[in-house]
Order: C-alpha cells, then structure tokens, then sequence
C-alpha cells in the first residue's frame, strides 16, 4: 500500500505495536514481518540496516536511522523499545548480529580522511552564473516530492531535470532530443527502482547487496539511454543526491588523482556502479 512514511517511522510503529500486544522484547523476524504486512515492497535488505541505525546500543546501520534512538537491543537479536531512564545508564555490551552493514565505524572514518583531500567547490559553484538554474531545479523537485508517491511523474520533477540539463549539459546532442513525453516515459518505466533506491545513500554500498546494485545499474542504463551518460549522473543525482554523484569529464580528469582506472568517453568505470 502506497505510504510517504520513512522506515524508520514505519519500524517505530511496528515496535510500539509490538510492545502493546505484549511481545516484549521482540525479534529483528518480527519488526520485519511486521513491516511486511502492510509493506511488502519493502525489502530486508533495507529494512535490517535501518534496525541497526535505530537501535541505540548498536553501531553502524542505515544513516537515515542514525541519531534517532528508537530500539534498544537487550540480547542476541532481542529489541524492546528505547527508554532514556532506564537505559542511558546502563553499561551493556551486546555482541552484534552479523549483518552484513556497507561500512564499519573504521571504514567511515577512512572515508572521511579520502574525502579530506579533495578541494570543496562548493563556494566556487555558487558563483557560476548559472548556479540559480540548479537552486530553481531542486526547488522544483522538492515541491514534487510533496505529491507522495507519484512524485515521479509530476510535471514539476520534468520541469526540473529538463531546466538542469538545458543549462548544464546543453551541448550534448541528447539533451536536444529530450522532451516531456520521453522523459516522462523513462520516469516512470523506473519509477519502482527507484523508490526502493530513496532508502539508501553513498554511505550505504555494499558489493554484496546484488539487489541494490542491480537497482542502480538499470535505472542508470534507462537514463543514459535517454540523455547520455553525464546527463544521467546529473539527472538521477538531482533525484537522489544521497546516493547518486554528478558525473562528467572534469570531474573524472580531477579523481584520477585519487581513484585508478578511472577513464573518460565510454570506457571509464563509475563509482556508483562498480562499488
């Protein structure tokens, strides 16, 4: 059934439902099944890493979840709900279920310390003389998005990556090709791909989940073949930019110095399908 609800609200409803019929403390299986009955579409493969974010005695888990001390895990795969007075005090150390979580606390933070050595471009993008285009896209995509669902779909969600890739990607022959009805047709031959990939981030990559980077690697072959490949970066990175990057010469040319066998034209490798 259609819900604009995060998962995390969604788990925090399934715990407090659990805990009102008496199934204290409740199993990771039932917080799932739970989820599953009014929301099969959604998958274990996301909800078992927002589980993990939610849960205040753990680390790691889905960084939609992190922060937001809903669970408390009180033995092996073993969940009541969070309560600060009785909790917060207590010292206990539970071994961790092994889910296969994308990145440990170690690799974050040698991600953090990769990422310190690019330069942020972020002040010097501010003052490109088309920089409105991208703030007036994005408004148009967050006015979308409050359409639920069907977000996708909404002539605001067009109007946005057409206005985009007419100031940022207007040589390529592709963007003179694109038009409502082609754009929206892709749009919507995706659309359940990607829903499911709002649930995730860059954070979240895990070459195990073949689910999810099957996701990414269809949705990417619809755009691409629509509006090229550095118009997909940018179209699908103005959709979700938690998980997608924008993507073009320069910027290949510029990670070269950090990242190998990274090549421009057809044979480059990108970063968000070969993880």
């Amino acid at each position: 059934m259609p819900c604009n609800k995060p998962l995390w609200q969604l788990l925090k409803e399934c715990a407090e439902q659990l805990t009102r019929e008496g199934k204290i403390p409740f199993s990771r299986k039932d917080l799932i099944d739970c989820i599953k009955k009014t929301h099969p579409d959604k998958k274990e493969d996301s909800i078992n890493p927002m589980i993990q974010g939610i849960t205040v005695n753990l680390k790691g888990g889905a960084p939609g979840g992190v922060g937001k001390n809903i669970l408390y895990k009180v033995e092996s795969d073993r969940f009541v709900l969070y309560d600060p007075q009785k909790h917060s005090n207590l010292e206990v150390e539970i071994k961790e279920s092994p889910i296969d979580i994308s990145h440990s606390k170690e690799n974050k933070e040698n991600l953090f310390e990769f990422y310190k050595k690019f330069y942020d471009p972020t002040e010097k993008f501010k003052q490109e003389p088309r920089y409105f285009c991208y703030e007036i896209a994005t408004e148009l995509i967050k006015k979308a998005q409050k359409m639920g669902k069907n977000w996708y779909e909404d002539e605001n969600t067009l109007k946005g990556i057409l206005l985009l890739l007419f100031c940022w990607n207007f040589a390529a022959k592709q963007t003179k090709k694109l038009k409502f009805e082609n754009l929206k047709e892709v749009l919507v031959k995706c659309k359940k791909k990607l829903q499911f990939l709002e649930e995730y981030s860059i954070e979240d990559l895990n070459p195990n989940n073949k689910e999810l980077k099957k996701a990414i690697e269809e949705v990417y072959k619809e755009f691409k073949n629509l509006m090229g490949q550095t118009g997909a970066s940018k179209a699908l990175s103005l959709l979700n930019p938690k998980l997608f990057v924008m993507w073009d010469t320069k910027i290949r040319r510029f990670l070269k110095e950090f990242i190998k066998n990274i090549e421009n034209g057809e044979n480059r490798n990108i970063i968000i399908i070969s993880f």
